[in-house]
């Protein structure tokens, strides 16, 4: 039977140990793609800043690409084969230092191709909101007072 200071022990040490992979996991340097960039299998890129000569996402690959970023593209930008480019959105559910700041990304090319069945889009990337809630952001509505009469009605 495991006593309960050497049970304290073992989870010390296991934390120390999470703890210290997580600081190393956060330390490591992720590469930014530049140049000319292949997407062949699904990705996702941190918000930040890419410079590109081109940029092709195929194969029924999506790039996901976090909310807030830029990319700029001196080329051309395809998305072919069944492929998307997803741009995510950023401070969309809660203000920021009490304004409503949500941003999207931004793509700029010399030229854009998506072939049919591939896209780029940003499906449900706006402010969030519920079917029987007042949805976020400036414009995001309110509940309607005559839902709690109408509950009453129906007996709820």
């Amino acid at each position: 039977m495991l006593s309960f200071p050497r049970f304290v022990s073992i989870v010390r040490s296991a934390l120390f140990v999470f703890l210290l992979s997580c600081f190393s996991l956060a330390g490591t340097a992720q590469s930014v793609p530049s140049g000319d960039v292949t997407i062949t299998s699904s990705t996702a890129w941190p918000t930040g800043t890419y410079s590109l000569t081109s940029l092709t996402v195929n194969g029924g690959a999506t790039l996901t690409i976090g909310g807030g970023s830029t990319v700029t593209v001196s080329g051309a930008v395809v998305v072919t084969a069944d492929s998307a480019i997803v741009l995510q959105s950023a401070n969309n559910s809660a203000q920021v230092n009490g304004l409503w700041a949500g941003v999207g990304s931004t793509i700029t090319a010399d030229s854009v191709q998506v072939d049919s069945g591939s896209s780029i889009n940003a499906d449900g990337q706006g402010y969030t909101g519920g079917a029987i809630t007042p949805g976020n952001g400036p414009g995001g509505g309110g509940f309607p007072r005559f839902w709690g009469q109408l509950r009453r009605f129906r007996g709820g």
